[in-house]
């Protein structure tokens, strides 16, 4: 996340989904993603649906998609 707030990428960021990596979620993370979120006014949500787990869901690469971090949501739109 560092990285991506450093370079000129940021600006193109309208949303972070965030998949797990480990056995154990971190409450730090959990801290960071949320300041992540606050601070480019963004939507950001943890989810072990995909990631390093035992879920490997699959993700679209391209695909617009909303993210409602609110009703717990994210929906991929038409092509």
């Amino acid at each position: 996340m560092s990285h991506i707030e450093q370079s000129s990428f940021i600006n193109q960021v309208s949303g972070l989904l965030f998949g797990n990596y480990s056995d154990t979620l971190s409450q730090l993370l959990l801290g960071r993603l949320e300041r992540f979120g606050r601070k480019h006014s963004i939507p950001v949500a943890y989810c072990d649906d995909f990631g390093h787990g035992k879920n490997h869901a699959i993700l679209p690469v391209g695909c617009r998609a909303v993210l409602d971090t609110k009703n717990k949501t994210l929906r991929f739109l038409p092509s």
